[in-house]
Order: structure tokens, then C-alpha cells, then sequence
């Protein structure tokens, strides 16, 4: 099988020929201009540049190349100088490190696949903690509000003091909740800005486009008979029970037949091992999909916020129930979209970890 071209190895080779990428114009014009705005689509050149286990792996490539170019070239001298054995020693010499330089390219591919994952996973996850913060930061001005009301109550003599205590202690509680999640979006953003290599603060672009439909243009039982095939367990208790098959057939006395069913059983169990060891998310994705398409709550959620306006409009509801109707409109269209990414951040990370395995596993195989 063809080998996959490794596309951060080409940016990587070829990105001091590139022009650095712009920031937009309105970007730069609301970002300080000592942080570095950061666009889902520039991640990989951002790493093919800056992020240092990449960065080795390219350098030894490149090394390694060099050494390839000076053996051929050393061979081709040796040839014109009539020196044939010693032009085939160097050309010896270079066939085998080519053959150490496709090693070098399925570590680029091994490494810089999964750094890219990881990089554009912190991306958009982001966004979900960003979510979750204006979510529990909602929560905690309404929490305020009713502590408020509910201390001028109790001045009036119109509420306990327990209930003045309980309100202060869920202040206190979503406060406590929204410094847990400022630091996780901070947390978050450190570790992207770590992975892409970068020394100055960043912040992010918009979020990309998300083709969600390819988590049911995906055959998963395909993906999961090709997982099964290529695991090298299952090839190898395979082959035992072919070989104990053959023997049987030649030679029907109990001791092969014996051998024969003990290979068939243990082909059969590392068929289901390899089952279970099949990225887990493979069990519930397109389950979760679906429960995503099929949810109302942000339609049920507006439908309530109207019907609570309607009831306003006519004095039977007070504003601070109508506020309430549209904060939980907000937290449901956020929710909606917390799940929208995270589905997202899971088809990248099952077909990557699916991909990248099946794709090293073929490599593997056209090189016995």
C-alpha cells in the first residue's frame, strides 16, 4: 500500500518558502500586541514550527537525509572513478538509511498526529469551559439577587435567618465554582500554548466549522472488523489455528485435532479482546449523536421563556421570573453547544486513534 504523506513533515520542510499568516485585520485591532491570536486552521503549521518533540523529529530527518545525498553523491563519484565495489558500498550504505528514514517518518506521523489531536482538542475545548464559566457566572448573579431580597426580607421580619444562610452559602458555593472554572480555561489555555511551543500569552480565533455528519457517514462495524483483522494478536492466533488446521488434516489422531480446537479457541478469544480493546467510544458515539440531533431542550426552553413574557405582560408572573426563564434559555443554548464541540473533540480523537492505528499496522505489514 501506498505510504500516507505525512502533511506537518511538507510544512515543516517547506515553511521558510511560506508567508506567515495574518492575523485579520479587526483581530489585531482588539488583541495586545503581545498575544499571539491563534487559528484553529494554522495549528499544524504552528507545531510543524514551534513544538519541540516535532521539531526533533524533523531535524532528525533532515540530518538524516543529508547523510542519503552525500552517500549517493559519494557513489556516483566512486562510479565515474571507476571504483564500482566502492560505489556500491555507498549505495548499500543509502539503501539503508532510507530504509531508517522511513522510521523517521512514521515517528513524524506517530508524533506529530498526536500533538496535532491534542492541540486542536485543547482548542475546542476551550470553548466548552468558556461556556461552562458564563454558565455558573449566570448562576451567580442570580444567587446574589436572591441573597439580596432575601436579606432585605429578613430585616423585615418576613424570612428566617436560615434561609438568609442558605442563600449566602450558595453564593459562596458558586463563587468558589466560578474560580474553579476561570482556572481550568486557564489551565486549558496554558497547556495548548505548551503544546504549540509559544513563549507569548495567545488567545483563540473562532471556533471551525464541524462536520458532524461524519459520525454517521462512518461504518463503525467496518471499523471495528478492520481493528479486528489488523491487530497483530489476532493475526498471530490466527495463523497458530490455520498451521494446528493443517497438521489436523493430515494427521487426524488426538493430539492434533487437540492442538486445532485449543488454537481455535484462543483465535476466538483474542477476536474478543480485541473487541473490548477497540476505542471505547466507538460504543456510544453515534448513540450520542443521535440523542444530540433529537434534543428539544433549547426549543422547551424557549417555549417557556414566552410563555413566562406572555404571563408578565399580563401581571401574573414577577420580572424576577422572567429573568430566571432567560437565564435558563441561555444555559440551555450553551449546554446544546458544550455537547455540539464535545462530540466533535470525539470524532477527532476516535479517528485519529483509529486512522493512525490501522495506517501503522499496514505500514508494519508491507515491510515483512
Amino acid at each position: 500500500m501506498k505510504r500516507m504523506i505525512t502533511i506537518l513533515l511538507a510544512i515543516a520542510m517547506l515553511f521558510c518558502l511560506m508567508p506567515t499568516a495574518a492575523a485579520a485585520a479587526d483581530t489585531a485591532a482588539t488583541t495586545p500586541p503581545d498575544v499571539t491570536v491563534i487559528a484553529f486552521d494554522e495549528i499544524g503549521e504552528i507545531i510543524a514550527k514551534n513544538n519541540a518533540a516535532v521539531r526533533a523529529v524533523v531535524q532528525a530527518y533532515e540530518s538524516l537525509l543529508i547523510r542519503i545525498n552525500a552517500m549517493e553523491a559519494e557513489a556516483g563519484i566512486a562510479a565515474v572513478a571507476g571504483g564500482s565495489g566502492e560505489a556500491g558500498t555507498y549505495r548499500r550504505l543509502a539503501r539503508q538509511l532510507r530504509e531508517e528514514l522511513q522510521d523517521r517518518e512514521r515517528d513524524l506521523n506517530r508524533v506529530a498526529g498526536a500533538q496535532l489531536q491534542a492541540a486542536r482538542a485543547l482548542y475546542l475545548n476551550h470553548y466548552v469551559l468558556l461556556m461552562q464559566l458564563e454558565t455558573t457566572e449566570r448562576s451567580l448573579e442570580a444567587a446574589k439577587r436572591d441573597l439580596e431580597i432575601n436579606r432585605n426580607l429578613r430585616e423585615r421580619g418576613l424570612a428566617a435567618q436560615v434561609v438568609v444562610e442558605a442563600s449566602e452559602r450558595q453564593v459562596s458555593s458558586l463563587s468558589d465554582a466560578v474560580r474553579a472554572a476561570a482556572k481550568a480555561m486557564e489551565d486549558n489555555l496554558t497547556a495548548l500554548s505548551d503544546l504549540l511551543g509559544l513563549i507569548t500569552p495567545i488567545s483563540l480565533g473562532e471556533l471551525p466549522d464541524m462536520e458532524l455528519q461524519r459520525i454517521t457517514e462512518r461504518d463503525f462495524e467496518t471499523d471495528l472488523d478492520a481493528y479486528i483483522q489488523y491487530s497483530l494478536d489476532v493475526q498471530e492466533k490466527r495463523i497458530n489455528m490455520e498451521t494446528a488446521s493443517r497438521t489436523a488434516l493430515r494427521d487426524r489422531t488426538r493430539l492434533p485435532l487437540h492442538n486445532y480446537q485449543v488454537a481455535a479457541e484462543e483465535y476466538a478469544l483474542a477476536k474478543e479482546i480485541a473487541t473490548r480493546d477497540f476505542p471505547g467510544i466507538f460504543f456510544d458515539l453515534e448513540e450520542k449523536y443521535e440523542s444530540f440531533l433529537s434534543s428539544t431542550v433549547v426549543e422547551d426552553a424557549e417555549r417557556e421563556q414566552r410563555r413566562v413574557q406572555g404571563q408578565f405582560a399580563l401581571g401574573l408572573v414577577s420580572r424576577s421570573r422572567v429573568e430566571a426563564a432567560q437565564r435558563d434559555l441561555l444555559d440551555a443554548r450553551s449546554a446544546y453547544e458544550q455537547e455540539r464541540i464535545s462530540l466533535n473533540i470525539a470524532l477527532l480523537l476516535y479517528e485519529f486513534s483509529f486512522t493512525n492505528w490501522v495506517q501503522e499496522t499496514v505500514d508494519e505489514e508491507d515491510e515483512l
